[in-house]
């Protein structure tokens, strides 16, 4: 299990209706429905070079369970780009679209 306060986003923006979404399903579940939805929603991550771990998919998962007060969250590091700059490893995530630099209004960050 990994914290999910340790785990950094790569994407600006977050849908707050689909987290409430979440929320409210992910309430509703007996302890093994709980273990199973998660089982089959593996949240993925890439090394950084700072060291960190950016996911890479299930933000909103990560957030509605972090807001019904659960701390950690199954993770998978799939890919190790800790050996590149800051600028290239931002490039990297881009060219495999596992990156989304826009905000709120659909206007792109610099990457």
């Amino acid at each position: 299990m990994t914290s999910i306060a340790s785990l950094r986003p790569t994407q600006m923006t977050l849908g707050m209706l689909e987290v409430k979404k979440r929320k409210h399903h992910i309430a509703k579940l007996t302890d093994q429905a709980l273990t199973d939805y998660l089982d089959a929603r593996l949240v993925t991550a890439v090394l950084a070079p700072d060291s960190q771990r950016y996911i890479i998919d299930q933000h909103h998962l990560c957030r509605a369970f972090l807001e019904l007060g659960n701390r950690d969250v199954k993770c998978e590091t799939i890919c190790d780009a800790s050996h590149l700059a800051e600028d290239e490893f931002w490039r990297f995530l881009d060219l495999r679209g596992w990156v989304h630099p826009f905000d709120a209004d659909g206007t792109s960050g610099d990457l």
